[in-house]
C-alpha cells in the first residue's frame, strides 16, 4: 500500500509544471484574507519555505500560531485559505474525513498520526516539508504533481521515503508486551523483556516507560526500549503473594490525528483544517500470583583479622522466605593453626540460633576470641518444611577471622591545661595481648614554646618511668612534674610484647599538656618575642573605638626561658599567641597580650584596655582581609600568680580575650601587681 502511493507521487513529477484542470477544492481558495502574492501574510507559517510550481506559490513546512498552545501544525486541505490566528480553531470530533466527506482509511489515520508525532516536531525545513507532503499523500487531496517531493530536491525525497516507511512500520495502536521467566522464586532476580508493540507487531525502538512494581525489589522506575525495540528488566520478588507490574507510556504517537477546523466566518468553510503532533498513553499491568519461597543466606563476620581478646559476630541476611519463618543455626569453628586446617565438623567454639520472619538481617551475639589462629562461622536454616532448607559454605573468606597477638596503645594525658610546678599523668590502654604480659615505657618531653616545635629527642627528655601491665589492661603513670612554661608531650613505649616494640607518636593532641606561662606587659617587663610568619586567619590588628584602641597584631610563642607569654616588646604592637585560636573559630580563646606601658616608650598599645566596659564594640582583622566583631563581655582583675589559665584553653565557647598588666606599680620590683583581662564574645 505504501508502495503504491510513494510511486504515485514520484510519477506524478512530470505534471509539476503542467496546469491541470481545477479540482473541486480549488474553488474554496480565492479572495484568501491572509494570501499576499501567494504567501502568508498572517504570520501562521512554521518552519518551511515556499517554492513556486504549476499552481502558484506554495508553502511547504508546518503552521505555528494558529491553534493557540501548539507549535508544529500542519494543513490537511490543499487549495483552501492558510490558516489565521482568527479563525478560532476548534478540535474537529469523530474520525478524520476529506472535504467531500469521505472517510480516511483507519491505517491511514494512524499513519498520519505516528508522522506527524515522530517526524512533525522538528526545526529542519527540509523534514516539515517532507512531512506536509506526506500528509497530503494519506489524505489524497493533491493534484498533479503538487506534491512530488522530487521537486523539492535529494534531502526532501530522502527523508520523505523515511517518513513513509516508518509510518508504515511503526504506527498505533499499541500494545506493551511483558515476557517473565516461567518460574518466579523470592529472592532471585529475574529478568523481564518489555516491548512496546505497533499495530505491524513490530516492536517500537527508543521509548521510555514508567515502571511500578509491587511485590518486588530493584525495579526501576523507569525501563527505556532500546534501538532494537526492546527493554530489559531486572527485578527480585519479595514475596510469594505475587508480582504486579504496571507500565506506562506517554511518549507514543496517538493512534488518530489530533484535528482542528476553523469555526470563524468565511473561514469555517474555506480554511484549512490543521492536523497537530499529539501523543496518547499506553497502560498494561503484568500480574503473577505465583511465586515460590527459596531461602538464601547471606553472612559477612564483623573483622577478619583481629586481635586476642576482641569480640566478633556475624551479620546474617535471610532472603527469599517470601513471609515465611526459619529458624538459623551458628556456629563458630575453631581456632585452627593454618586456614587450610579448617573444618565445620566436632564440638564447635560457639552455638547460637535465631527466628528469621520474613526477609531480615540480624548480628548474632558477640563472641570473645581468647586464643590465636583461625575462626569460621557457619550457617544453616533446617529443611523443614521441605524447600526451606539452605546451609552456607565452610572456611569462605567472608565468614573467617584471623585472631593473633597484636598489641596495641591508647593513651591520653590526664590534663591539657596545667599550672608550671604542678604534675601530669597519662592514661595507657593496652589491648591485642591477651593475658600474656609485658612492660610500657612511659616517657614525658618538653618543655616547647609552641606545638610545632615538638620533637622528642633525648635532648627534650624530662620524665621517664615503667610500668608492669598484666595483658589487656588500662594502667596509670606516675605522676610526672611540670616545672616551667611551656609545651609538654607524653610518648609510650610497648616492649616485651610478640612482633616487637610497640611506640606511640610524639606530639599528638591528645598527650600534650600546657604549662600555662605568665603574661608580663607592663614597665620593667621584658619578654623575647619570635617574629612568625602568619597565615590567612591569622589576626593583624585590633581595634577598640570607645578605647581609642589601634593596634597592630603579630603572632607570638611562649618565652621558655623566662615562662611567659612573649609579647612583642614594641609597646605599640600586640602579640596573638599562635597556638590559640584564630578568629572565625567556633571555640576556644583568641588570646591577644600587649603592654600596658613601658618606661622608656610611655603608654603601649592596651594602656586605655583597664577602663573598657561591657557592650564596647572590639573589631580583630586578618590577614586574608577579613574583619570579625566582639562585644566586651567582662572586664577583671587578677594578681598575676592568678592568671586564669583557662585564657590559653582551645575549649569552651568562642570568644576574644585581650590581657595586659594593670593594678598598682611596684617601683622596687618594677612591675605591676596583677592582669587585666578582659573577655569580649563575638558578634552573630
Amino acid at each position: 500500500m505504501r508502495g503504491v502511493r510513494i510511486a504515485s507521487a514520484a510519477a506524478a513529477a512530470a505534471l509539476w509544471i503542467v496546469a491541470s484542470p481545477a479540482s473541486p477544492a480549488a474553488t474554496a481558495g480565492p479572495h484568501d484574507p491572509c494570501a499576499r502574492g501567494g504567501r502568508d501574510s498572517c504570520g501562521t507559517t512554521g518552519v518551511g519555505f515556499y517554492r513556486r510550481s504549476a499552481y502558484g506559490v506554495r508553502w511547504f513546512g508546518d503552521y505555528r500560531g494558529a491553534v493557540p498552545g501548539n507549535a508544529a501544525a500542519f494543513c490537511i486541505d490543499l487549495g483552501y485559505w492558510y490558516a489565521g490566528r482568527s479563525y478560532r480553531y476548534r478540535p474537529q470530533a469523530g474520525p478524520l474525513r476529506t472535504r467531500a466527506g469521505e472517510l480516511v482509511p483507519a491505517d491511514r489515520r494512524h499513519e498520519l498520526a505516528y508522522a506527524l508525532w515522530r517526524f512533525g516536531r522538528s526545526d529542519r525545513p527540509v523534514q516539515q516539508a517532507a512531512v506536509m507532503l506526506y500528509v497530503h499523500s494519506l489524505i489524497g487531496d493533491a493534484r498533479p504533481g503538487e506534491i512530488d517531493p522530487q521537486e523539492l530536491g535529494p534531502a526532501v525525497a530522502s527523508l520523505y521515503r523515511r517518513v513513509a516507511l516508518d509510518a508504515e512500520r511503526y504506527h498505533g495502536p499499541y500494545r506493551i508486551d511483558v515476557a517473565l521467566p516461567a518460574r518466579l522464586l523470592v529472592g532471585r532476580p529475574a529478568a523481564a523483556t518489555v516491548r512496546v508493540l505497533a499495530a505491524s507487531g513490530r516492536p517500537l525502538p527508543d521509548v521510555q516507560l514508567a515502571l511500578a512494581a509491587t511485590g518486588a525489589q530493584g525495579a526501576p522506575a523507569e525501563v527505556r526500549i532500546d534501538g532494537t525495540g526492546v527493554g530489559r528488566v531486572t527485578l527480585t520478588p519479595t514475596t510469594t503473594a505475587g508480582l504486579r507490574l504496571r507500565l506506562r507510556t506517554s511518549g507514543v504517537a496517538a493512534a488518530e490525528p489530533h484535528v482542528y477546523s476553523p469555526t470563524a466566518g468565511l473561514a469555517r468553510e474555506r480554511g484549512q483544517r490543521l492536523a497537530l503532533p499529539a501523543a496518547a498513553p499506553v497502560r498494561t499491568t503484568v500480574t503473577r500470583l505465583r511465586v515460590g519461597a527459596s531461602p538464601r543466606v547471606a553472612t559477612r563476620i564483623s573483622a577478619q583479622v583481629a586481635a586476642v581478646g576482641a569480640r566478633i559476630s556475624d551479620t546474617v541476611t535471610v532472603s527469599g522466605l517470601g513471609g515465611s519463618s526459619a529458624r538459623v543455626q551458628v556456629q563458630l569453628w575453631g581456632p585452627f593453626a593454618h586456614r587450610t586446617d579448617i573444618r565445620c565438623a566436632g564440638v564447635p567454639y560457639w552455638t547460637g540460633s535465631f527466628v528469621e520472619h520474613g526477609d531480615s538481617t540480624t548480628t548474632t551475639a558477640p563472641v570473645r576470641l581468647e586464643r590465636a589462629g583461625y575462626y569460621t562461622y557457619h550457617e544453616s536454616i533446617p529443611a523443614r518444611p521441605p524447600g526451606l532448607g539452605f546451609v552456607t559454605p565452610c572456611a569462605s573468606v567472608p565468614e573467617t577471622v584471623f585472631v593473633r597477638v597484636h598489641p596495641s596503645l591508647a593513651t591520653v594525658a590526664s590534663a591539657r591545661l596545667v599550672r608550671p610546678g604542678s604534675t601530669v599523668r597519662d592514661r595507657i590502654r593496652v589491648s591485642g595481648l591477651g593475658t600474656r604480659p609485658a612492660t610500657v615505657e612511659a616517657e614525658l618531653y618538653g618543655p616547647f614554646s609552641s606545638r610545632e616545635d615538638m620533637r622528642c629527642t633525648p635532648a627534650t627528655l624530662r620524665w621517664y618511668a615503667r610500668i608492669a601491665v598484666p595483658g589487656d589492661s588500662v594502667v596509670q603513670t606516675p605522676p610526672a612534674p611540670v616545672r616551667s612554661a611551656g609545651f609538654y608531650s607524653f610518648r609510650e613505649r610497648l616492649v616485651g610484647a610478640p612482633g616487637g616494640v610497640v611506640t606511640s607518636p610524639c606530639g599528638v593532641a591528645v598527650e600534650t599538656a600546657l604549662a600555662a606561662p605568665a603574661i608580663v606587659t607592663g614597665r620593667g617587663d621584658v619578654a623575647r618575642a619570635e617574629r612568625m610568619r602568619a597565615g590567612g586567619d591569622a589576626p593583624v590588628r585590633l581595634r577598640v573605638p570607645a578605647l581609642g584602641i589601634d593596634a597592630p597584631v603579630q603572632p607570638s610563642g611562649i618565652d621558655i626561658r623566662d615562662g611567659v607569654l612573649g609579647v612583642p616588646a614594641d609597646v605599640h604592637r600586640l602579640g596573638w599567641w599562635r597556638d590559640g585560636m584564630a578568629p572565625g573559630a567556633s571555640s576556644g580563646a583568641i588570646l591577644l597580650a600587649g603592654h600596658l606601658d613601658s618606661a622608656a616608650a610611655g603608654a603601649g598599645a592596651l594602656f586605655p584596655l583597664p577602663r573598657a566596659r561591657r557592650g564596647e564594640l572590639v573589631r580583630l582583622t586578618t590577614a586574608a582581609g577579613r574583619s570579625f566583631a566582639y562585644r566586651v563581655s567582662s572586664v577583671r582583675r587578677y594578681s598575676k600568680s592568678a592568671l586564669p589559665i583557662d585564657v590559653f584553653s582551645t575549649a569552651g565557647p568562642a570568644r576574644l580575650v585581650l590581657v595586659t598588666c594593670g593594678g598598682p606599680f611596684d617601683p622596687e620590683t618594677g612591675h605591676y601587681r596583677d592582669n587585666i583581662v578582659v573577655t569580649a564574645l563575638p558578634v552573630r
